[in-house]
């Protein structure tokens, strides 16, 4: 190999190990087989992963593994990916299997690991790992943080408290308290100790008033409260600090529509890409509170578009047919839905609901009629036959219920049937 060419490689090499590192975890390292072809691949894969093409990432790993199928550094990285890819019961599935990654003097993996098991919903894995990793590094405060967190998300708030206070009493960590101050207001807010949240809060922001997070739990706790004009402040100060949190825009739209900013909310309703279903239902929202019940119905009908079956739209639509009196079109709609979904059990509830805003009993049982003829479903033929039954029209009831009986789809091991028969 040309020596220039192998010192270009070498040197691009070590130039991104030194800037490809995320959370403390090396992306590549050094390869032992110091060939043009374990270079590049080395080089490919560490950009894929970094600009997050993650499936060629993918591919050049597996390429670098036929290389060196034993190498730990790879092994790491591999694991890197899976985690940035939230794969993270594959990631689980590695420490399992693969005892370099056990070792408990190897930080890297196993703070990912660790953070794995929390994330998969295992907390009590992650805590145990989390205490290892601190005996060996007790200066780490990203240790001390996540372990509060597995333990206020398993509910051993008492050892989240602990472990928050052992971090805060580290001088080495004055930098990161904010942090630790946010986490013991969500460990207060899950025993419902809402001026204690408040209270570590505003420490949290006074000490780091860029940190977005913290203003947006305080906008939480403002709006459980009640005040919803601090919320509202509260919300739009996390918006200005963090611009791409597409989260924080749902919670700030419902607040504008509650405090009759509607302006606002419109203004906010185009960070939305106009073909997502949080946009179709916001928009609806906004309409209804604005009394424009035609504007709220044709904006659920472009919502159905491309998401014809969704519950929440139907429920508007509803809710916007209602108001303006249109109660053929609302018949035509709901025994349309239920033709198409008929075992949709929240549409089925909210058509019999219908009761008490004055639609007819028997224009209810008229559209569950149609559309039991429509499509065959036990669940229809059974909500028939319980509202004959609530007329004590019996032997109406009991047709519409052997007819649920003969539906070759009716569940046998969860007691429909022997409900049925006792009707």
């Amino acid at each position: 190999m040309n020596k220039s060419i192998g010192i270009l490689y070498l040197t691009s090499l070590y130039w991104l190990l030194a800037t490809a590192k995320t959370a403390g975890v090396t992306i590549v390292t050094q390869q032992s087989d110091h060939t043009p072809i374990t270079y590049f691949l080395a080089l490919k894969a560490s950009y894929e992963q970094m600009t997050g093409n993650y499936s060629h990432a993918t591919s050049s790993y597996a390429h670098l593994k036929k290389n060196m199928p034993h190498d730990p550094a790879l092994m790491r990285a591999e694991l890197k990916l899976l985690f940035e890819q939230k794969r993270y019961h594959e990631v689980i599935a590695h420490h399992q299997s693969c005892s370099d990654l056990t070792d408990r003097l190897n930080k890297e993996p196993l703070f990912l690991i660790a953070q794995s098991y929390l994330f998969s919903g295992k907390e009590e894995e992650a805590i145990r790992l989390f205490s290892e990793l601190i005996t060996t590094y007790p200066l780490d405060d990203w240790l001390y943080y996540f372990k509060a967190m597995a333990q206020t998300k398993s509910g051993d708030v008492t050892g989240a408290q602990t472990t928050i206070a052992t971090a805060l009493a580290q001088q080495a960590f004055a930098n990161k308290h904010y942090l630790f101050h946010f986490l013991k207001a969500k460990a207060a807010v899950a025993i419902h100790n809402i001026e204690e949240a408040e209270k570590e809060l505003m420490t949290c922001v006074h000490q780091n008033p860029s940190f977005a997070q913290g203003f947006f739990l305080l906008a939480s706790v403002a709006e459980n409260r009640g005040n919803l004009t601090l919320a509202l402040t509260h919300y739009e100060r996390s918006l200005a600090l963090n611009p791409y949190d597409k989260s924080i825009v749902p919670h700030l739209i419902k607040l504008c529509i509650k405090a009759n900013q509607y302006p606002r909310a419109q203004e906010l309703l185009t960070r939305y890409p106009t073909t997502t279903l949080t946009y179709f239902y916001d928009k609806t929202l906004l309409h209804l509170a604005q009394q424009e019940y035609d504007a709220a119905y044709q904006t659920t009908q472009q919502g159905f578009c491309h998401y014809p079956t969704d519950k929440r739209l139907r429920e508007l639509a509803i809710t916007s047919l209602m108001a303006q009196g249109k109660i053929t079109q609302l018949i035509t709609n709901a025994t349309q839905w239920l033709s198409t979904t008929p075992n949709d059990t929240a549409l089925i509830s909210s058509i019999i609901e219908m009761r008490k805003k004055k639609i007819p009993l028997k224009t209810i049982i008229t559209m569950f009629k149609k559309a039991a003829h429509a499509k065959e479903s036990w669940l229809l033929r059974c909500t028939l036959g319980d509202l004959y039954h609530e007329q004590s029209n019996y032997i109406k009831a009991r047709r519409w219920y052997n007819k649920a009986l003969q539906d070759k789809s009716l569940p046998t091991e969860d007691g429909t049937i022997n409900q049925i028969q006792k009707q």
